[in-house]
């Protein structure tokens, strides 16, 4: 019973990817200034990337079963600590996929700072909603 596991399962539910994907796609406007179509583009392939990650993770079975539904919380440490781990690899899955479409269409171009820190902070909703569905 994996708390990464549970993290991983609570971010496929449709509570944690749609509140995700809208805040995802204001950030992806907010922070790249891209017009509606592009920034949709963006947002879902980045969105996409998480969910095939978390999915193909669950699917391959490296992590044990999720630990939602057995009657035994998870301790908040441990999923304080899958939580950073996911919202770790979702930033850093995110933000490749994000700086590949933005190198195709300005050569040279790098995140500002401050745009990944609002980006990021922008992803922490999604993980704090998948960590309260397992908590």
């Amino acid at each position: 019973m994996s708390p990464l596991a549970s993290i991983l399962l609570a971010a496929l539910s449709p509570w944690t990817v749609l509140p995700g994907l809208l805040v995802g796609w204001w950030a992806v406007w907010f922070t790249l200034g891209r017009n509606f179509t592009l920034t949709s583009l963006m947002t879902l392939a980045a969105q996409a990337a998480s969910l095939l990650l978390a999915g193909g993770t669950l699917a391959s079975g490296a992590l044990a079963e999720p630990a939602i539904g057995d009657g035994h919380p998870v301790p908040a440490v441990r999923l304080a600590a899958a939580a950073s781990i996911w919202f770790a690899a979702l930033l850093v899955l995110e933000a490749h996929l994000l700086r590949a479409f933005m190198r195709r269409l300005r050569p040279g171009w790098s995140w500002d700072p401050f745009d990944l820190l609002t980006y990021g902070a922008a992803r922490v909703p999604a993980v704090a909603l998948a960590a309260w569905l397992v908590a």
